[in-house]
């Protein structure tokens, strides 16, 4: 057990006191010797006491609580990264459950690969809120599509990767002018660095998240807007342009008759249109305002 590595679990939070106390209990209860990893909490400028609630757990688990101003979710991942002591970093977020053999399916993983980024599994434990299962279908669908081969990946979400604090240092980490796909900025600039992607579904964590109509508009809002950045960053540096690929919308429109009941299929082919609406005006908002 003592040739594992050590880990340094950064988990940001923002006025979600609740959802970082399930998240705190299930790494509280990670089946992995607890001096070979602590965990980070980052309040992003939130206005609730998370004093009691960290202070449940630290008896648990080596456990640091730092605050900064709001400036979104990579800056706070960068300073939970700058705070860190150990040599892998683990990101997760404050709706997730990691499983308790997280840990160690990231450890295989980087046993093969020390200088990979691992991408873990994400599945919803939502599963009553369409919001939710549709959110999940667009991620699972982009899993199957950019992530065919598993050990040359493309994309992952920041709420369960892995990967060496060195690596993510001298990259610079999140680019915090990113509030929204910065995971996708920080994917790209790995790849760009001759870095590999590695898909490891073993290392697998339950968003336990729920929003309604509203909140999932505003999020696919925001990813439009952070996609439209994102393909002009590409653009400056000279990575790529942005190409629509067609394959994977319509994977995404079919999956729901490929899975759900009909009256469910329809309504969640419903909220992927209400999906493409917002993000599409995202988009164009932010290329508009810019």
């Amino acid at each position: 057990m003592n040739g594992l590595p050590t880990f340094s679990i950064v988990v940001p939070t923002y006025n979600r006191s609740d959802a970082l106390t399930g998240a705190l209990a299930a790494l509280a209860s990670l089946d992995y010797p607890r001096d070979r990893f602590e965990v980070i909490i980052v309040d992003d400028g939130g206005t609730q006491d998370l004093e009691p609630v960290i202070e449940e757990f630290r008896a648990r688990m080596g456990l640091s609580y730092l605050r900064q101003s709001n400036r979104g979710p990579g800056a706070a991942r960068n300073t939970g990264a700058a705070a860190a002591l150990h040599e892998y970093l683990a990101f997760t977020d404050d709706d997730c459950r990691p499983n308790p053999d997280w840990l160690k399916a990231f450890a295989a993983a980087l046993a093969r690969g020390p200088e990979t980024l691992v991408g873990g599994l994400r599945i919803n434990a939502s599963p009553e809120c369409l919001c939710c299962v549709a959110s999940q279908m667009i991620l699972d669908v982009a899993n199957a599509h950019f992530n065919r081969d598993p050990g040359n990946a493309v994309f992952f979400p920041s709420d369960n990767i892995a990967m060496s604090r060195r690596q993510f240092l001298e990259l610079g980490g999140f680019d915090p002018s990113f509030r929204f796909a910065e995971d996708r900025v920080r994917c790209d600039r790995w790849a760009a660095r001759g870095w590999r992607l590695v898909h490891w579904p073993e290392a697998q964590v339950d968003h336990a998240k729920t929003m309604g109509l509203w909140g999932f508009c505003r999020q696919h809002f925001g990813y439009g807007q952070g996609a439209w950045r994102f393909h002009r960053a590409r653009k400056i540096r000279r990575t790529g342009a942005f190409t629509v690929d067609g394959r994977f919308y319509l994977r995404c429109f079919n999956r729901p008759w490929t899975t759900e009941p009909v009256g469910r299929a329809l309504r969640l082919t419903g909220l992927l249109g209400i999906w493409q609406a917002a993000n599409a005006a995202g988009y164009l908002y932010e290329k508009v305002r810019s």
